[in-house]
């Protein structure tokens, strides 16, 4: 149906909020967890809205996936049992199962209606993924997941959540990353999406924090977007082996926008690290 209607994207967790305008209302619903919607925006195409907030669109939703796929697993030389935690339309799933050395991804999101819908309306996007067999897709808490746990070990745990608010937060927070370090391989990464740069400072420095408590090697690998609010975001890195800003294979993969060029430029600069740690970035207390 035709709607000629501004969309309000309310962001509970950022100080401004977008509109779009709207070309066609696909879906309306509401799991146990969450109002889901799909609409068709202009200039973005569908795209997936959860309590409101635009999760991703056809526009853009590679430069995330990717980002937060392909940095981390080319860090690693050959990563072959993968976790996701989130990331229920399976587009961190696409990428990860891009790389032929992955025998085995487990996909654990909690809102079965969240794959449910994206199949429906997203399928062309997240075809290979949904068809592809070393795909494991658990709709239970994440958090319990991996707290009882007790199979063999992941190379790499994914975290790819909404904001760190309600029932998200604790998988934020330096418990949890306890609990991912005690699952992953002795040279085994992890890698979460962790908000902006320009709005919530606070809660990247925390997790930083937190990680490195449990980690003996973090960073901060970023990524631009336009229907994130604040536009400039963060994944933020555990590793217990490797250097994160060295990968350790050559990109052949067929992305659209990784490769070994965007990497190279993927990471905070150490200027802008250390002054983030330090609480004193863009502030004129210096």
């Amino acid at each position: 149906m035709k709607r000629d209607i501004l969309f309000f994207d309310n962001d509970p967790y950022a100080p401004e909020n977008q509109f779009y305008r709207v070309e066609e209302v696909l879906f309306v619903g509401k799991s146990q967890f969450q109002d889901v919607k799909v609409l068709k925006l202009d200039g973005f195409g569908l795209a997936l809205v959860l309590d409101d907030v635009v999760q991703f669109t056809e526009r853009e939703e590679f430069v995330y996936h990717e980002t937060l796929a392909h940095v981390p697993l080319f860090t690693l030389p050959e990563p072959r049992n993968v976790l996701i935690i989130g990331g229920g339309d399976c587009g961190v799933a696409r990428e990860v199962l891009k790389h032929k050395s992955v025998e085995n991804v487990v996909l654990v999101d909690i809102d079965e209606m969240v794959t449910k819908v994206v199949k429906e309306y997203f399928y062309h996007l997240y075809k290979d993924a949904f068809e592809d067999r070393r795909l494991k897709i658990l709709h239970e808490d994440g958090l319990k997941f991996v707290r009882d746990y007790r199979g063999e070990k992941f190379d790499a745990v994914l975290i790819d959540l909404t904001d760190p608010v309600g029932p998200a937060k604790p998988l934020f927070e330096e418990p949890f990353y306890r609990m991912i370090f005690d699952i992953l391989t002795e040279d085994g990464i992890m890698a979460a999406q962790t908000e902006s740069i320009w709005y919530h400072q606070d809660t990247v420095r925390d997790v930083q924090n937190a990680l490195k408590n449990v980690f003996p090697i973090t960073d901060i690998a970023y990524f631009i977007t336009p229907v994130y609010t604040g536009y400039w975001w963060t994944i933020s890195i555990g590793s217990k082996m490797y250097n994160p800003r060295i990968s350790y294979r050559t990109c052949n993969l067929k992305t659209r926008y990784y490769c070994d060029d965007v990497r190279s430029v993927s990471f905070l600069p150490q200027r802008i690290y250390k002054e983030l740690m330090e609480g004193k970035l863009f502030s004129d207390d210096k």
